[in-house]
């Protein structure tokens, strides 16, 4: 039985059971509590899963700018040479930054595009897992595509600012 009240739902417990037992009194009446309480319990695990899955994720986006950035540091730390000689002919900051940063989005680019295929064939299998979307939502793979290019583009964006910053006869004699 269910009842809806305007008030407190806690202060109709005794009514409610006073109500059932004047109608027949070998009737039990158990688990009096409010709604909010009930469906609190029963998609307990489902939060909690939504919640793995949010820090699961956000723990996979954390380390794919680690990546990007790791990759990118490494580039520019085996290209200096490279880059020394580009400012010494008379590449300005911002071409060495553009530079770095597009080498970045292109590794993200393809890191976007890959996840994008294994993810539309790994649909089957999550679509039991997901609420109130289906599994090739659109805006979902959009939102995610633009998250990781931003991620990106903000990990990409400290190697390129060093890499500007090199000094090309230091970088041409160090070699």
């Amino acid at each position: 039985m269910v009842v809806r009240s305007g008030g407190d739902p806690s202060a109709l417990a005794t009514l409610v059971q006073r109500e059932v037992a004047a109608l027949d009194a070998g009737l039990p009446v158990f688990q009096v509590e409010p709604m909010t309480v009930t469906l609190a319990q029963q998609t307990a695990n489902d939060r909690f899963g939504a919640f793995l899955l949010t820090l699961f994720s956000g723990i996979a986006l954390a380390l794919a700018a680690v990546g990007i950035y790791g990759v990118l540091a490494f580039v520019v730390r085996g290209s200096r040479k490279d880059i020394a000689i580009r400012m010494a002919v008379g590449a300005n900051t911002a071409e060495v930054v553009g530079l770095v940063v597009k080498q970045g989005m292109l590794l993200a680019f393809a890191g976007v595009v890959l996840g994008l295929t294994f993810a539309l064939l790994a649909t089957r299998t999550l679509s039991a897992l997901l609420f109130g979307v289906t599994a090739t939502d659109p805006a979902t793979f959009v939102a995610i595509s633009l998250l990781i290019a931003l991620v990106a583009l903000v990990a990409s964006y400290l190697p390129a600012r060093i890499a500007a910053r090199v000094d090309p006869i230091s970088a041409l004699r160090s070699d």
